[in-house]
């Protein structure tokens, strides 16, 4: 109840969604729309920052499952190997992290070496998987300092 939270969507239909859950769920969050690639929506200095980027890779987006298809590319397009939002979050959110702060993804079923290395890459210690039901590498996080 005491936490700060700030939450960042891009588009505006996403954006709507997010302050109709936070409204349902009486949630006091301070919602901005701003392109996480351009680091909008971040100020000061938090204890743990949290994402599920768009992470599919240009191949895979090509034989998406039928389920998945409603969602616009850009929520689940990554890039050519589907970790261009990893790479820039790590290396410039790490600013955003007070010392000893957590840096945490979700990640793709075949992502979590990648991202870790990504990690490693950009300072992070601590480094850390998480697996999902299905026993898949699903979360990656990490420490600064």
């Amino acid at each position: 109840p005491t936490a700060d939270v700030t939450l960042v969507e891009k588009f505006d239909e996403a954006l709507s969604f997010t302050n109709k859950n936070a409204e349902h769920n009486k949630l006091d969050v301070n919602i901005v729309k701003g392109d996480v690639l351009k680091t909008e929506g971040a100020n000061g200095k938090y204890d743990l920052i949290v994402s599920n980027p768009p992470y599919i890779d240009k191949n895979d987006m090509q034989s998406l499952q039928p389920e998945v298809k409603f969602e616009p590319a850009t929520a689940l397009s990554g890039g050519e190997d589907g970790l261009d939002f990893y790479r820039h979050i790590a290396k410039e959110y790490k600013a955003y992290l007070k010392d000893g702060g957590i840096l945490a993804f979700e990640v793709g079923y075949n992502q979590a070496t990648a991202v870790c290395k990504i990690m490693e890459q950009n300072g992070f210690k601590n480094i850390q998987t998480r697996k999902d039901y299905c026993d898949v590498d699903r979360v990656v996080f990490g420490t600064v300092n």
